[in-house]
């Protein structure tokens, strides 16, 4: 049953909508639909993804779409050829936002299903199976809605949409070969053979699909509903290599513009260094063609004109033209400005004592990274009322065997539970990213991928600190979280092979670290000393310290 409160305020315009006769939508993790309700608006019923039969809403969730009025709706031929119109537009443009979309979504999968050297990191046969369980989903549902609008359809536009169904029910019947060759729900072995196998599948779907794409593009214009190539405006990516600097230093830069044109059409690219204060880029070549799917590594290089040393973060800028030979004019040519990052990169020296991980920190002559004013504040931001409530100290430093990590934490009011997660009382979390440089400056990662989180709470009783995922660290990690009398403090040592292993011999790595703040049940302030590097706020190679 819902709760009283939930009832009153958000329940009164979902029965409304239902009484008017139209469903209402609700999306959490799956997604369903309601369309009756009884007992005064507790029980709302319908129909949901995960529910056989009968489903009654027993929770709110994350959202719900309300249809407010039905007016000027489109009639069902129209509404079809603008299905058309979406499927076109979204199968041919390569991007949405941090999304690979269409055809370039398929070519990514291919490409990912085939890199063996991925699986060796992490077990990703559970998002696999999502992803192929969804599509095998979306592309029943496909066969169906074309089979339903047949009838709004004559001439030589129902032939183009028959034939668009038959090739659609090809692309089911490939997808239901390949889920019997997947783990029931991700679970199981995943294989080299699966993935090849499975490659195979999604290559000749995406074939299926191209043709599928053309039936209706076909349609569109038997329909005088053409769209023009608005994919066009999104199809030329530039892509600039950050750089990581020394700190202290006023060297000239050098770093790649990489290319890449995603369109099926040749483009002709302009480049215009932007001079910014004194910077002062300058480029390889202003002017060039690439071909359909081409790409091209441009040199840049970057001149500090000022005074000065480069700062923490900085930015050189490059803007772009790119020229289709398109149907429309208006598709033809977009333009655009890409910054190339600059970071200065924090030193991590080597150890002046030997280090004991043991939360005494006394060895540590200093702790140089005072947190008073954090970076970044997240969850229950109202709690936290600055460095009186909350702050910390670290420092890092190295020796022939291991990366180390101090922190002293201040906080005016502890809070701990024997059972539950680090972050759910006081705790720290420090995150450390050993990637080269070209994959740091590349992506901010994923944990434990890519990412090595390590979440700890001091301890409640002696040598019983709480720490996530222990079975996930890699061999040789050490760590010791204390409590004081002021707050606790923390060590940790990483072993120098971790980098080695993905490095070579290393120079560098990133370290961002948070400290959970709880001052009762009601909830957290997450403190950061930089942005989370899962957020928007962060951006690639961010928090980088250099060997010393």
């Amino acid at each position: 049953m819902i709760a009283d409160s939930v009832v009153r305020t958000y329940i009164p315009e979902m029965i409304a909508s239902i009484d008017r006769g139209w469903p209402v939508l609700i999306q959490s993790e799956e997604c369903g639909i309601l369309y009756a309700h009884s007992d005064s608006g507790r029980k709302l019923i319908g129909e949901h993804y995960n529910v056989k039969g009968e489903y009654a809403l027993d929770r709110m969730p994350w959202s719900v779409t309300i249809f407010r009025s039905l007016k000027n709706r489109l009639s069902r031929h129209d509404a079809a050829v603008r299905s058309f119109r979406i499927a076109v537009e979204m199968a041919r443009t390569w991007k949405f936002e941090s999304y690979r979309s269409g055809f370039a979504a398929y070519e990514q999968w291919i490409s990912e299903l085939k890199d063996e050297p991925r699986y060796a990191k992490t077990d990703l046969t559970f998002n696999n199976w999502w992803l192929y369980d969804c599509l095998r989903e979306s592309r029943h549902a496909a066969v169906v809605y074309l089979h339903s609008i047949e009838k709004d359809f004559q001439g030589a536009s129902l032939d183009s949409l028959k034939n668009a169904t038959a090739l659609y029910e090809q692309v089911s019947a490939l997808i239901d070969s390949g889920y019997k060759q997947l783990p029931a729900m991700g679970r199981g072995r995943w294989t080299k053979a699966n993935r090849s196998a499975q490659a195979v599948i999604i290559c000749k779907c995406l074939d299926l699909e191209k043709r599928a794409i053309a039936e209706f593009e076909e349609i569109l214009k038997l329909e005088n509903a053409g769209i023009g190539e608005p994919w066009l405006l999104k199809s030329l990516e530039v892509k600039p290599a950050g750089i990581l600097v020394p700190r202290n230093t006023k060297q000239n830069l050098q770093t790649i513009l990489h290319v890449v044109n995603h369109a099926d059409k040749a483009v002709h690219v302009t480049l215009t260094p932007d001079s910014v204060g004194l910077l002062m880029p300058s480029v390889g070549k202003m002017s060039f063609d690439l071909p359909a799917k081409g790409l091209d590594d441009v040199p840049v290089s970057i001149t500090n004109a000022g005074p000065g040393s480069w700062p923490e973060v900085t930015f050189a800028s490059v803007n772009w033209t790119a020229k289709y030979q398109g149907t429309s004019e208006k598709y033809c040519c977009s333009r655009g400005t890409d910054s190339i990052r600059i970071i200065s990169q924090y030193p991590c020296p080597i150890t002046k004592n030997p280090v004991k991980v043991d939360g005494n920190i006394t060895e540590w002559d200093n702790l140089p990274f005072a947190v008073k004013i954090p970076g970044q504040v997240l969850e229950k931001k109202e709690t936290y009322t600055g460095p009186d409530d909350c702050r910390f100290s670290f420092g890092v430093a190295y020796d022939e065997k291991y990366i180390y990590f101090a922190a002293r934490v201040i906080d005016d009011a502890r809070w701990a539970v024997k059972q539950g997660l680090a972050w759910d009382q006081d705790g720290i979390e420090v995150r450390i990213d050993g990637r080269p440089d070209s994959l740091r400056l590349e992506g901010k990662g994923e944990e434990w991928t890519d990412i090595l989180p390590i979440c700890l709470t001091p301890a409640i009783e002696k040598g019983k600190e709480g720490i996530w995922n222990i079975q996930m660290l890699p061999r040789g990690v050490v760590y010791k979280c204390v409590r004081s009398d002021s707050g606790f403090t923390t060590e940790v040592g990483v072993p120098v092979s971790y980098l080695n292993k993905q490095q070579g011999a290393w120079k560098n790595f990133g370290l961002n670290a948070a400290v959970d703040d709880w001052d009762d049940s009601t909830g957290r302030a997450q403190i950061w000393w930089k942005p989370d590097w899962r957020s928007k706020s962060s951006y690639p190679g961010a928090c980088s310290f250099e060997k010393q």
